[in-house]
């Protein structure tokens, strides 16, 4: 898996299809892509990759669900959708679409 990838709009993770999960993202405003923003925002995406590999209940994720990183932290919503980065017979396809994590509300 590789992480973090970012297209301009999101850091996103290629690879999580080989783990039987969806690929990782969160959006990102330029202001965030600083020496101390970076780290946090990569922190967002393996805790989001991690709930996604070892929590049963990351199967019932639906569009719209909330996520925060502690019970205090901002509250990001994900937003579910298919993998469109890549064509369906590109090895890094992934069959499972993507959970991406809006910015913080």
């Amino acid at each position: 898996m590789k992480r973090p990838i970012y297209d301009g709009e999101v850091l996103y993770s290629c690879g999580m299809h080989l783990l039987g999960a969806p690929e990782v993202e969160i959006e990102v405003d330029e202001e965030q892509l600083t020496e101390d923003g970076v780290p946090d925002l990569v922190a967002h995406l393996d805790a989001l990759a991690i709930y996604l590999l070892t929590d049963p209940r990351a199967q019932e994720i639906e569009d719209g669900a909330g996520f925060r990183m502690t019970e205090d932290a901002p509250r990001h919503v994900l937003r579910t959708g298919p993998c469109t980065r890549y064509d369906e017979d590109d090895l890094f396809f992934n069959p499972y679409g993507h959970i991406r994590l809006t910015s913080p509300q």
